[in-house]
């Protein structure tokens, strides 16, 4: 069935290592320096920091106020905010 191939190569692709495990990898890392507390938390700023100093962002491509954007789009803010509907 094609569907099950497609399904097997997805998850295939998925256990596999490369860019996107690397940069997840370079993050955990950085963030596990920078976490204070329990649960472990950094501010919005040091996230945002963060993304840069470990070459997820491009900053020749990309400044801060862009990187809020993509987060908040993508939910950051309601997430931080648990009383917030949406950005």
């Amino acid at each position: 069935c094609v569907a099950e191939q497609r399904r097997s190569a997805t998850f295939s692709a998925a256990a596999r290592s490369g860019p996107f495990e690397a940069s997840r990898d370079r993050v955990a890392a950085r963030f596990a320096e920078l976490a204070i507390g329990r649960p472990p938390s950094i501010s919005s700023a040091q996230l945002v920091q963060l993304l840069f100093e470990v070459g997820v962002v491009d900053p020749q491509h990309a400044e801060v106020p862009d990187v809020l954007n993509v987060l908040m789009l993508h939910g950051f803010y309601k997430m931080t905010h648990p009383t917030k509907r949406d950005s």
